[in-house]
């Protein structure tokens, strides 16, 4: 660990998660996922044909433009949360700190839909400690509504089916190989996927990668290469270049790659 690590605010924030206790709305019954085989149930689940069309939110600072509104269905990830609280939102998440926030600490609003975990279980991921309590987490407790951690593993509670399609489905119609940059482009490419299939528009907020400014909607910080590196930028930049080429229709009002919107 670096030594300016240990007066990091955000490590002792996760000492204080690792020992908290959960939510009370979290109970001690797992559930089961056998109905879950493919993203269409998963879909079905969150009835998205009962909306008009998807919203990704990210937490860079054009994240505080994005528009509420109730026929909308919200993909938010990390602390752009407070933004949709709201309204009908997806709750998507892949880094470890805000994974063992929400375990032990976030409250569902009643528009809270799932949450949605989504990473590659490489070694060293599964050794974090957050995601071995995530997966302890599943297979002891639950909440009002189904969560679903997607990933490359095939257990009882993790949809390795889901993760496997949803690889396949952006090599065959993107010509792409998926790599989860960060939190912002996981929850993207998600919504992205759930919107070609439900035939949805999509709009894009908070996805800046570091353009224009620096930080988050809610403060200012000094940003990471998960955000600011020129690979990951790369990344982000490919996949979306040919996402606008799809038929799909996209407005991205992020400061990074600003697509679709009539001035």
């Amino acid at each position: 660990m670096k030594i300016i690590s240990l007066f990091s605010t955000r490590n002792y924030t996760y000492l204080y998660y690792l020992f908290k206790r959960s939510p009370k709305e979290v109970k001690k019954d797992c559930n089961t996922y056998d109905e879950f085989t493919n993203l269409s149930s998963i879909i079905d689940y969150l009835t998205v044909k009962d909306y008009k069309k998807i919203v990704v939110v990210a937490s860079g600072p054009s994240a505080k433009n994005v528009t509420l509104e109730k026929d909308t269905l919200y993909f938010t990830t990390n602390s752009a949360l407070e933004l949709v609280k709201s309204v009908p939102h997806v709750y998507v998440l892949n880094d470890s700190y805000y994974i063992l926030k929400y375990l032990k600490s976030i409250t569902n609003s009643k528009e809270w839909k799932t949450t949605i975990f989504w990473y590659v279980s490489t070694t060293s991921k599964r050794n974090e400690r957050a995601v071995k309590i995530l997966e302890r987490y599943f297979e002891t407790k639950s909440r009002e509504k189904k969560e679903f951690l997607i990933t490359n593993i095939d257990k009882s509670f993790m949809l390795k089916n889901v993760h496997v399609e949803l690889v396949e489905f952006l090599k065959q119609n993107l010509d792409i190989n998926y790599y989860g940059v960060n939190s912002g482009f996981v929850t993207l490419v998600l919504a992205y996927v759930i919107s070609v299939i439900s035939n949805l528009e999509i709009e894009i907020y908070g996805l800046d990668m570091g353009e224009k400014e620096e930080g988050y909607f809610d403060r200012k910080k000094k940003l990471g290469k998960s955000v600011k590196g020129e690979k990951n930028r790369e990344v982000v930049k490919s996949f979306l270049l040919k996402a606008y080429q799809s038929k799909t229709k996209i407005i991205n009002h992020s400061n990074f790659m600003t697509y679709g919107i009539n001035k």
